[in-house]
C-alpha cells in the first residue's frame, strides 16, 4: 500500500518554522505557550486577576497544551506535507510540459516569476509539498477500523461514533491523509464530496467538508534554473503507471 511520505528537503525552511510564523499571525490564541497559560492560572489563584467566573477561564485553560488545542485534536495549520506526490503513481522525475507553465521563485502565492516552461519542454521535478490551509472534516457514524501509518499493513485506529477525522489532502489511490488525536494516517475515508445531511443509514462516516490544499512542485530546467509550480497541469511522465 502506497503511503504519503513527509520529507524535509535540505535548504528549505522546516515545516515547524513555517507553522510557528503562520500560527502566530493567524491563530494568536492557539499560539499561547504553556508558560503564558501557567502564569494566568497562578495569577488567578493569587487573586492578581479578578474575574466573576474564574471557573470558565480554568475550563478554557484546560483546552490548551503548549499552544495546541486539545478539545478536538485539530491539526496545526497550515500543514506542510513535504515530499508528497498526491495522485496515483505520482513520481518525481523528468516531466514533459504539455502547455506553457510558469515557475515561481518560492512556494507561495505572490512570489515573483522565475522562468517559463515551454510546451514540450522537459524539466526535472525534484520534490514537492502539499500545503493544507483548511482541514476537511469527517464524522464517524459507526464503529470503524481504519487508518494506516507508514510501514503498516493493517489499520491501527478504532474509530468510534462521534469521532472527528481531519482530512489534510488527497494521497492517491482513493486514499486521504488525515489527522486524528495528534497522529497522521492514510485510508479511504469516503466520498470526494460532502455527504448529504442526514447521511444515508448505511454510511459509516459522514464527510462534512473537504480540505483546502495546494500542491507545489520544485522543478529544474535544462539551464539549471529552479522554480516552483503550483497545482501543476498535466505533465507527461509524471504518472509512473501510464
Amino acid at each position: 500500500m502506497r503511503q504519503s511520505c513527509s520529507l524535509s528537503p535540505h535548504g528549505f525552511p522546516t515545516a515547524q518554522d513555517a507553522l510557528t510564523r503562520e500560527n502566530n499571525k493567524l491563530y494568536p490564541m492557539e499560539s499561547f505557550s504553556a508558560r503564558h497559560i501557567w502564569r494566568w492560572a497562578v495569577h488567578l489563584s493569587l487573586g492578581v486577576i479578578k474575574m466573576k467566573k474564574p471557573l470558565l477561564l480554568l475550563a478554557g485553560i484546560m483546552l490548551f497544551d503548549n499552544g495546541q488545542v486539545l478539545a478536538q485534536g485539530k491539526p496545526p495549520l497550515p500543514h506542510y506535507d513535504w515530499g508528497a506526490c498526491p495522485f496515483e503513481c505520482c513520481t518525481y522525475r523528468e516531466w514533459k510540459a504539455n502547455e506553457v507553465v510558469v515557475a515561481y521563485t518560492d512556494y507561495k502565492d505572490g512570489a515573483s516569476v522565475a522562468f517559463a516552461i515551454q510546451k514540450d519542454e522537459w524539466v526535472t521535478a525534484e520534490t514537492g509539498v502539499v500545503i493544507t490551509t483548511r482541514a476537511g472534516i469527517t464524522k464517524i457514524l459507526k464503529p470503524l477500523k481504519l487508518g494506516y501509518q507508514e510501514g503498516q499493513t493493517e489499520p491501527s485506529l478504532d474509530a468510534k461514533p462521534g469521532d472527528i477525522l481531519y482530512t489534510l489532502h488527497y494521497a492517491g489511490e482513493g486514499f486521504d491523509l488525515f489527522w486524528f488525536k495528534g497522529k497522521k494516517y492514510t485510508d479511504q475515508i469516503a466520498s470526494d464530496e460532502p455527504t448529504p445531511t442526514p447521511p444515508p443509514p448505511e454510511f459509516s462516516a459522514q464527510v462534512i467538508s473537504r480540505p483546502v490544499a495546494d500542491w507545489w512542485v520544485r522543478v529544474k530546467n535544462n539551464k539549471g534554473q529552479t522554480g516552483w509550480i503550483k497545482n501543476p497541469p498535466y505533465f507527461e511522465n509524471a504518472d509512473a503507471c501510464a
